[in-house]
């Protein structure tokens, strides 16, 4: 999956920045969705799949706190999962 520079989640233009580290809350991360400044932030280096797995969980992230929906880690964690693994098994081209 290719990750754009810019994704639009309601109506929010939301940008996609690379950072060497990423820590929240002190631990290390892969990925991080700062919603005062419509940021998601992924590590730089992570392989290709795993790239694309945390940019799909730090879009729910951003749906989830644009929308109140106040999910639990779990549940953004599988449904990162669960997307990425429907979009790659069911060969699925994003542009």
């Amino acid at each position: 999956m290719r990750i754009p520079k810019t994704v639009v989640i309601a109506g929010h233009t939301i940008t996609i920045k690379y950072k060497k580290e990423i820590i929240y809350n002190g631990a290390n991360c892969w990925g991080l969705y700062c919603d005062d400044k419509h940021i998601i932030y992924l590590k730089m280096g992570m392989e290709k799949s795993r790239k694309s797995e945390v940019f799909l969980h730090e879009c729910i992230h951003a749906i989830e706190f644009i929308h109140n929906l106040k999910l639990s880690e779990k549940s953004v964690n599988l449904l990162g999962i669960e997307l990425f693994a429907f979009i790659r098994n069911n060969k699925i081209r994003l542009v």
